[in-house]
């Protein structure tokens, strides 16, 4: 099957405010059935083994000319022996074997540690000095990077703290849920999991939950995309007007405090020469992997979209404390055919959309979905090379131990 897939494209790009003018490019990828031509100036034609995730505040420019495209373990062994005879003979044994495995011994679950303090602090010398991205799946083969391969957590889990290890502002792996609650996540779920786990890990707030009139903006617009297979934040003003329309003001009085950073959008594709449509797994994991990891070869100056997933500053001021921020996410599958030279090509693509905001205190969170349950540091093993295990617990029993 896998000698069918001829060619892939992934495109992702965001609005680094409220509005934008970029100049829509529309995808119209070129079968070849052997191999990948690239980057044309008016055709998107795929990247075989990368992703473009396009990335830029004002403007898609895409990837193309005007184309979308440790461990001791404590045992302590006390034998006493007390002998009577005409004396006392109290023989104590004490042996320490040294060996600490520095497991946490929480009784509840992790509760991420970032505060308000620290995500002031939060810094990205990623950006900063202009790291480098890492595709997905570059470890990998060719049906990995393209999204058909069936993914298991530890998948993704691999390629994230693949990526990680080469970041110097996180120093913790990616801890994924059991496969069967994970398969058992929404869009939405997965990918504010997968974003607050970066989050936390970083020292900044995590959001709050999903907000279901944000899924249904970005679901809409999702389904826009699609439809018009073009990807584009749309005229000045747009991205604002979408917000508006899912009960979201950030003017004076209204609901939310601000709305900057507010759209990131992405899109992938694979196509076959068979007889079947091929299916794009996690695309939730890719394109998030994608805004933090593969973000700024494709667009030049780059990093808007991780800029929007790890924006820090929220005011802390709606909700529980120790989180802030509300989002939703949506992804849009299409199949269509497309013939070339007397060869019928089926191609699949995913176009996926993230909102999110700053709710203030009049903000209604009683449609809020609370935001899926992270995994925390448990051991040095939990660390990234370089970084070392602090065990900490809350008053509640609650692992809030870190990696430092």
């Amino acid at each position: 099957m896998y000698r069918k897939i001829l060619l892939a494209t992934s495109l992702s790009l965001m609005l680094a405010a409220c509005g934008g003018d970029d100049s829509p490019s529309t995808d119209t990828p070129t079968p070849n059935p052997s191999t990948d031509t690239g980057n044309d100036t008016d055709t998107d034609t795929g990247n075989d083994t990368d992703t473009d995730t396009g990335n830029d505040t004002d403007t898609d420019t895409g990837n193309d000319t005007d184309t979308d495209t440790g461990n001791d373990t404590d045992t302590d062994t006390d034998t006493s022996t007390d002998a009577d005879t005409d004396t006392d003979t109290d023989t104590d044994t004490d042996t320490d074997t040294g060996t600490d495995t520095d497991t946490v011994t929480a009784t509840g679950v992790y509760k991420c540690p970032a505060t308000v303090e620290t995500d002031e602090d939060y810094d990205d010398s990623f950006v900063l000095n202009r790291t480098a991205d890492r595709d997905w799946g570059v470890d990998q083969d060719l049906a990995f990077q393209l999204l058909v391969t069936d993914y298991t957590v530890s998948d993704i889990a691999a390629q994230y703290n693949a990526a990680r290890a080469l970041d110097s502002t996180i120093n913790e792996k990616l801890k994924m849920p059991e496969q069967a609650e994970w398969d058992n996540m929404s869009s939405s779920a997965k990918a504010l999991y997968l974003i607050n786990s970066e989050r936390c890990a970083r020292g900044i707030l995590p959001f709050s939950g999903i907000a279901p009139n944000l899924v249904s903006s970005a679901e809409t617009y999702a389904a826009e995309l699609g439809q018009t297979r073009v990807l584009t934040h749309g005229p000045d003003g747009s991205v604002e007007a979408r917000l508006v329309a899912a009960g979201v003001n950030a003017d004076t009085g209204g609901n939310a405090d601000f709305t900057l950073k507010s759209e990131s959008l992405g899109q992938h594709q694979a196509n076959s020469n068979g007889t079947s449509y091929l299916t794009l797994h996690e695309v939730e994991a890719r394109v998030v992997y994608d805004w933090l990891y593969d973000d700024i070869e494709d667009q030049g100056d780059g990093y808007g979209h991780r800029e929007h997933v790890l924006l820090n500053g929220y005011e802390e001021n709606s909700g529980e404390s120790g989180a802030e921020g509300l989002l939703g996410f949506a992804k849009h599958v299409i199949n269509f055919d497309q013939t070339s030279d007397g060869n019928t090509f089926k191609f699949s693509e995913a176009w996926t959309v993230m909102h999110s905001f700053d709710p203030n205190t009049s903000y209604d969170l009683s449609a809020v979905t609370a935001a899926p349950a992270l995994m925390g540091p448990e051991s040095q093993a939990d660390c990234l090379s370089g970084s070392s295990f602090t065990e900490s617990l809350d008053s509640d029993g609650n692992n809030t131990s870190t990696c430092d």
